[in-house]
């Protein structure tokens, strides 16, 4: 039989090690809002590209727009993951459009007077370690009528981001876009606990191995 400190100790760790698993938080960060520019997001579907260094579950897309007026955001985003075949969107592997989402304006604005908000989609699909692309556009897929609504250019990053072309297919923007994606890497490795979980971690640990050296 373990003794009560023992189980006590193990109980600890284990609390920790299950908070520490589902712990969700920004798995990928392409950047944030430089308020200087961006890509038209009504008219056209735009895609920026990003890579996963380990099978990850994505639970939150971030992303920020600028804006002439409010109601140039039609209440639902279409966004979609496509893999990526030699730098270029290839197939959908997930996505489709949300249920109506509210934009959040940051008090941010551009030198042209255009405002700054944020919004935030709830998503839940895996990815492999890889290559990939986040397509964002306001509104239902089909309308594609005019409305002053760009997603937000990033001073980060290689300016790589492209828009989809009826005639040309995936056109370079020359700008690069800013956006971050929640989740945890599979099983929670690559995750990092903040220092005072691992500490409290480590002493439960510590009791455990202790207690269990003891003879009862």
């Amino acid at each position: 039989m373990y003794s009560s400190t023992f189980r006590t100790g193990l109980m600890a760790a284990t609390v920790c090690l299950a908070s520490f698993s589902a712990h969700s938080s920004v798995v990928l960060d392409n950047g944030l809002p430089d308020q200087i520019w961006g890509t038209n997001m009504s008219e056209q579907l735009v895609a920026e590209n990003f890579s996963l260094s380990a099978a990850t579950n994505i639970t939150g897309i971030r992303l920020w727009s600028i804006q002439d007026a409010a109601a140039a955001y039609r209440g639902s985003v279409y966004w979609a993951i496509y893999s990526d075949l030699g730098g270029i969107p290839n197939a959908v592997l997930s996505g489709g459009s949300t249920s109506i989402v509210s934009e959040v304006a940051t008090g941010n604005s551009t030198g042209f007077g255009y405002a700054e908000y944020e919004i935030n989609i709830a998503a839940s699909f895996n990815l492999a370690a890889g290559n990939y692309w986040l397509a964002l556009h306001n509104g239902v897929l089909s309308d594609n009528s005019s409305a002053e609504m760009l997603w937000s250019t990033t001073g980060a990053g290689s300016a790589d981001g492209r828009y989809l072309d009826s005639t040309f297919g995936w056109v370079q923007s020359g700008n690069e876009q800013a956006f971050q994606l929640e989740g945890t890497a599979v099983g929670g490795v690559g995750t990092v606990p903040e220092p005072s979980t691992l500490a409290l971690m480590s002493l439960g640990l510590l009791a455990a191995t202790r207690a269990r050296q003891r003879p009862n």
